[in-house]
């Protein structure tokens, strides 16, 4: 009863930006109804009123009650929400054929990634492409493959 009142005096709990342990320590939640409300609000987004949480299995009237004087949805948290995390490229914007190594040619758009060491291996015996569209002369590269390189291909 104790550790009830003392939750009771303390902020409540904001469920929109709260840790896995955070929920977890609710009453009539514990680690598995805190790792399913993790996952439904990933996937559906913040909740809105406590009365969301009915839609998620075990989450019933009675959780729901014994929550409520400890935990809010909907309100904005009293803190500031953290920074987006900055866009990450899963590509470079542009790969030189010339310059790039095998590990780099692998995210060449189209490209069959047991063909980059060919394309190494052509130009240390020919020398630099005259451009992308030159790479048909290597053996497994043809008109296609070439064209879904697009723009991410440069011969400098």
């Amino acid at each position: 009863m104790i550790w009830l009142i003392g939750l009771a005096s303390a902020a409540p709990v904001q469920l929109n930006t709260a840790t896995a342990e955070q929920v977890e320590a609710l009453p009539l939640v514990g680690p598995q109804k805190a790792a399913l409300w993790l996952e439904w609000r990933a996937i559906r987004g913040p909740c809105s009123s406590l009365e969301d949480l009915r839609d998620l299995p075990g989450f019933g009237l009675a959780t729901i009650e014994a929550i409520r004087p400890l935990a809010v949805c909907g309100e904005p948290s009293s803190e500031p929400a953290p920074p987006a995390p900055a866009p990450t490229l899963l590509r470079p914007v542009t790969i030189d054929i010339n310059g790039a190594n095998e590990e780099l040619l692998r995210q060449l758009p189209g490209l069959a990634p047991d063909l980059a060491p060919a394309i190494v291996e052509y130009r240390d015996l020919h020398g630099a492409f005259e451009s992308c569209d030159t790479l048909i002369r290597v053996p497994g590269i043809g008109p296609a493959t070439v064209a879904a390189m697009g723009s991410v291909c440069v011969a400098l």
